[in-house]
């Protein structure tokens, strides 16, 4: 860099393979281009115009880039997780999902969340060797696995395998199981079959964020479309209003809008009402499912 030409610096070192102009000093480079700047671009000019073309084209990549990212595996920041607990509107989310078609067809709709269950003995069961299509819809839709009496070791598993996001304990799993996922990172929805007030007062052991409740039905765990009494909900709501309540329990496309409008659940958990058949969806029954959340007042 101490080299000169009529006794000015250099502007590049001669180094440089490809300088973007000579490699000369201020003076002699002007008068070597002293051409009218008006109708002719001098060569440094031109250079400085191209290197700023060609950054703005390469944030613009790295932009589009991280937004398709953003879009893409964004549930696993946590921002789906928060979408569908927030407060502003009722989510809805379809439980007994055992297709990829099914899956696919509830995220064009507009659907908030999937319920996979992995319990061999229900009726919309999905074997979890079959589920890795499941890692096609992070970041389009809340994937929730559904678990019954199974210990914690799936639900980690499957979690940190990507193949779900939240893990729903819909059996008598105890307040240590609850608390082993959630210290190991795993957030965790429990489901509670309710009869009366005894069962409320249950909830508040677990330290969780969210409480599913269901239609009491034992050996059977939930998918029934069996309705409780949701007095019982607005307890609930009365006594943790800090914690997002998701209702289950008999909700169908004709009282949907009565659940909301009673109770304002955080979400709706559609199993049966949604369905033709046992795992088998009803798509005309979902978007009437979506009106009923979207149009609550």
């Amino acid at each position: 860099m101490g080299d000169s030409i009529s006794g000015e610096k250099l502007l590049f070192s001669k180094s440089d393979s490809n300088p973007p102009v000579p490699a000369i000093g201020p003076a002699a480079f002007r008068a070597r281009t002293s051409r009218n700047p008006m109708t002719d671009r001098c060569t440094l000019n031109d250079g400085r115009r191209k290197l700023t073309e060609a950054l703005w084209d390469a944030f613009r990549i790295f932009s589009c880039g991280c937004l398709q990212m953003h879009r893409r595996y964004g549930k696993h920041l946590g921002q789906s997780f928060m979408d569908f607990f927030a407060s502003n509107q009722t989510s809805l989310k379809i439980c007994g999902v055992r297709t990829q078609e099914d899956a696919m067809r509830l995220i064009d709709l507009g659907v908030d969340a999937v319920g996979l269950n992995f319990w061999p003995l229900s009726k919309r069961y999905l074997n979890p060797e079959d589920a890795g299509w499941l890692k096609d819809l992070a970041g389009d839709i809340l994937r929730v696995g559904v678990f019954v009496n199974q210990g914690t070791d799936l639900p980690h598993q499957l979690v940190t395998q990507g193949l779900i996001d939240l893990v729903q304990l819909h059996g008598d799993e105890s307040v240590e199981e609850v608390r082993e996922l959630t210290q190991r990172g795993v957030r965790v929805v429990k489901a509670l079959g309710v009869c009366d007030s005894g069962d409320i007062e249950k909830a508040g052991a677990y330290g969780l964020d969210a409480i599913l409740l269901d239609a009491h039905a034992p050996q059977v765990f939930g998918g029934t479309g069996e309705k409780f009494d949701w007095g019982l909900a607005l307890e609930f709501r009365k006594r943790f209003p800090d914690v997002s309540l998701i209702l289950a329990g008999g909700i169908t496309p004709q009282n949907a809008a009565s659940a909301i409008s009673e109770v304002r659940p955080a979400a709706l958990d559609v199993a049966s009402g949604a369905e033709v058949s046992p795992g088998v969806k009803d798509f005309h029954k979902v978007q009437l499912l979506l009106d009923a959340c979207r149009n609550a007042i």
